[in-house]
């Protein structure tokens, strides 16, 4: 039976949520270079700096009380600049293909993120594997622009990226947007993927537990963040909760030693509803519904495990509704112990689980103890709500390491 600490109480009222935004989301298209069948051996070649992965994996210790999966790998540059250009003529189509290939052997997955993104109305850009035709990000429009100018890329899994830019000009001599790199994403260790986690985890999917946490479970999230002082990217977990306005606005609770000294905030990728559609066997979740960039509002806590340890983060931009979310409110109201405590979270940013375990009286300040009887929590589980009473109240927690 494995016991975890928490360090910060918040009732929390269930709420649903509509609301509406581009942001992340691409457009149906399909890559000309693909298309055509154009060839890729003559793609300028980005070559990004080497990682010794093992050497990565081993200095990533609980010391840290992260999740790490990625370092960055700076190269800057100008996309235009580098890109081979192809045209395409024919009683169809007529296309400008740019492309640059990306390069870094020993990576196991690469995110793209560029300093300055501005499409124009006639281009698309698509980011893919040379080698694997079944994942390909995009299309990505003008209505991906954002008034920070910044772009990060979802993953793709090979040590090899494309980005290719399609435009159709109107006229002779149209300009180009803005498109400058600014850095990689290295992923030396894929902890964000499916199975990574310890099997005495419970799948949220799975009855009874699904029926009667269903809308509890769509508030969950895993997020990828850039700390001060490290090269690491690190996961952690939270939930989108309503700003108490009644307008749902993308607030997100977490743990406040997720976010402490965090930098490149534009940059920070939040997934929704990253879990198995069966309960068994379980599968891979959909990682597409994806936003990025926040701006921190808010945090209490957090340095060498204190209590409090709570944060408050706002997106950048509104959830789409396509991503169907649920917000949870929250509330001042006192609950006596012990309680019936249902953790709802993303385990070394495994598929979303759900543990089960009673929380007994406070411990000191502000902490809550919890037992789980039923599942358990591991790093990446880092700023997950526990839910309380059924579905009416939640205790938002961290986490700590063990």
């Amino acid at each position: 039976m494995i016991q975890t600490i928490l360090r910060y109480t918040i009732l929390l009222l269930f709420i649903s949520t509509f609301s509406l935004g581009k942001s992340q989301p691409s457009v149906s298209g399909y890559p000309a270079g693909r298309l055509y069948q154009l060839s890729t051996s003559n793609i300028p070649i980005i070559n990004l700096p080497f990682f010794n992965n093992d050497t990565l994996i081993a200095a990533d210790t609980c010391e840290s009380c992260g999740e790490a999966f990625g370092v960055d790998a700076m190269s800057e540059f100008d996309f235009w600049e580098n890109a081979e250009m192809q045209i395409v003529y024919n009683e169809f189509d007529s296309v400008e293909i740019y492309r640059v290939r990306i390069v870094s052997p020993s990576a196991n997955a690469l995110h793209v993120i560029f300093s300055s993104f501005k499409l124009n109305h006639d281009e698309q850009m698509f980011i893919y594997s040379p080698n694997d035709s079944n994942r390909i990000l995009g299309a990505f429009t003008i209505h991906n622009n954002k008034p920070d100018s910044s772009f990060t890329g979802n993953a793709i899994f090979d040590s090899e990226m494309i980005i290719e830019v399609n435009k159709r000009p109107k006229s002779i001599n149209e300009i180009k947007g803005i498109l400058k790199v600014r850095k990689f994403i290295h992923v030396f260790k894929n902890r964000n993927e499916f199975g990574v986690s310890l099997n005495c985890n419970n799948n949220v999917i799975c009855a009874p537990w699904y029926n009667d946490f269903c809308n509890q479970i769509r508030s969950v999230v895993k997020y990828y963040l850039h700390q001060e002082g490290f090269i690491n990217w690190f996961i952690c977990s939270g939930a989108v909760v309503n700003g108490g306005n009644g307008n749902f606005d993308p607030i997100i609770l977490t743990a406040g030693h997720c976010i402490q000294n965090g930098t490149d905030h534009a940059n920070w990728e939040i997934y929704f509803n990253f879990q198995s559609i069966t309960c068994n066997p379980s599968s891979n979740g959909n990682d597409l519904m994806m936003m990025t960039g926040v701006n921190t509002l808010a945090s209490d806590g957090g340095a060498n495990n204190d209590c409090p340890d709570i944060a408050v983060m706002r997106l950048r931009e509104p959830i789409p509704l396509q991503y169907n979310v649920f917000h949870s409110g929250w509330s001042r109201l006192n609950l006596t112990y012990p309680q019936d405590g249902v953790g709802i979270h993303h385990p070394r940013g495994d598929v979303k689980k759900i543990s089960f375990g009673p929380i007994t009286n406070p411990l000191f300040n502000s902490c809550l103890k919890v037992t789980w009887t039923n599942g358990l929590t591991e790093l990446g589980s880092s700023g997950s709500p526990l839910f309380a009473s059924k579905q009416v109240v939640a205790v938002f927690i961290t986490w700590y390491c063990w």
